[in-house]
């Protein structure tokens, strides 16, 4: 067998064979990598693609946050005033104790594959930015939620409610406190939530729509039972 093969070899098709399987190889093998790096490429195009897809979701939702943000900062001390009066032992006529709605700016955070698109394409910076900022919101949620939780607390002295006693003026004084320590909290979440918002160049949307801004008109908000305006498309609020 070894004899047959030297001969196959030395005749010369031993040596057109091995050029033509090492020829086909090389097809074979570029054409193996030529569909990956195609692959590649194109996958690459699709998530970047995407990426802009979800950026451009994010800023256009965090102007309205950035809004909801500025709302709270004009809204929110009118809101501590009259904590402060039922704390004081205020006395109140039916219905001034309602509660208005409370903002709460809506973000759905990208995903983290999105994330680190985003800094590779527009750097670290603006993903921290963004964690930083859907970790603000989350807080931001999470206030506002306890600040409805204790504002029932304060049906207690509203007259509409039925007679009013000193255990009900106590129990009402208490969760006052109470939300006054939250709004010193959204004070805190939102002045900073606009000021980061700023520094990535996203405009509230109030800033295009002023018939819709926030108002620091503390009578406006008590009448109409609302922090400002509502959007033409809708405020998240509770």
């Amino acid at each position: 067998m070894f004899r047959t093969v030297r001969h196959w070899w030395g005749d010369g098709h031993g040596k057109t064979t091995a050029r033509l399987f090492i020829f086909e190889l090389f097809v074979v093998v570029a054409g193996v990598l030529i569909a990956q790096s195609l692959s590649a490429y194109f996958q690459q195009r699709s998530d970047f693609a995407r990426m802009e897809s979800e950026r451009s979701r994010i800023r256009y939702e965090l102007r309205t946050a950035h809004s909801g943000f500025q709302t709270w900062q004009a809204a929110g001390p009118c809101l501590d005033q009259r904590m402060t009066a039922i704390m004081a032992g205020a006395v109140f006529k039916p219905n001034d104790l309602r509660r208005p709605q409370l903002v709460i700016p809506p973000y759905a955070p990208p995903a983290t594959d999105v994330l680190d698109l985003i800094a590779k394409h527009y750097g670290v910076e603006e993903k921290n930015r963004l964690n930083w900022i859907a970790q603000n919101l989350a807080n931001t949620s999470t206030v506002v939620t306890s600040i409805i939780t204790n504002w029932g607390r304060l049906t207690l002295i509203d007259p509409a409610n039925g007679t009013v006693t000193a255990a009900d003026r106590a129990e009402a004084r208490l969760a006052a406190a109470d939300i006054k320590a939250q709004l010193r909290a959204m004070e805190v979440l939102s002045r900073d939530g606009d000021k980061v918002l700023t520094e990535m160049n996203i405009t509230a949307r109030n800033q295009n729509e002023p018939a819709y801004g926030p108002t620091g008109n503390c009578g406006a908000i008590w009448k109409s039972g609302r922090l400002d305006p509502p959007f033409p498309t809708g405020r998240q609020s509770l």
